[in-house]
C-alpha cells in the first residue's frame, strides 16, 4: 500500500525534481550551495535529487504498489525555489507543461546572437 502523504508534504514527479536540479546546475551551485542559500539541510537536497528515488520506484513496481512520487515537505521546496528565484531562475507552468528560465549577466554576445537565430527571436 502506498504511503499516505502527511500534512505539509507534496509528491513530486521525476520531471519536477529534474527542473529543480536543472535550476541549481544553471547557477553552477552544488547541492550544498543550494542548501545553504535556501536554509534546508544538504541532506534534504541530496535526498530529493538522489538515485534512491529510482530504487524506491523499482521496489514499488515489484511489490505492485502504485507510485505517487516522492513525498517531500512543501516548505522545503518553497525555500529552495525561493533561493533559486532570488538568484535569477524562474519556473513557469501553464498547467500542461513547465519551463525554467535563467537570467544571467554575460558579455558573451556571440552566444546570444546565435541563440536568437536558433530560437527565431
Amino acid at each position: 500500500m502506498a504511503r499516505v502523504l502527511r500534512k505539509g508534504e507534496i509528491s513530486m514527479s521525476r520531471e519536477a525534481i529534474g527542473l529543480l536540479k536543472a535550476g541549481r546546475n544553471a547557477l553552477h551551485w552544488s547541492q550544498e550551495d543550494l542548501a545553504g542559500k535556501s536554509g534546508v539541510s544538504s541532506r534534504t537536497v541530496k535526498r530529493i535529487e538522489s538515485k534512491a528515488e529510482k530504487i524506491r520506484k523499482e521496489a514499488l513496481k515489484e511489490l505492485g504498489i502504485q507510485d505517487r512520487g516522492a513525498p517531500i515537505r512543501r516548505e522545503s521546496i518553497e525555500m529552495m525555489l525561493s533561493a533559486l528565484e532570488k538568484a535569477g531562475v524562474s519556473f513557469l507552468s501553464n498547467g500542461r507543461e513547465a519551463r525554467m528560465s535563467v537570467a544571467v549577466r554575460s558579455q558573451d554576445h556571440a552566444f546570444f546572437d546565435i541563440a536568437k537565430k536558433v530560437i527565431g527571436k
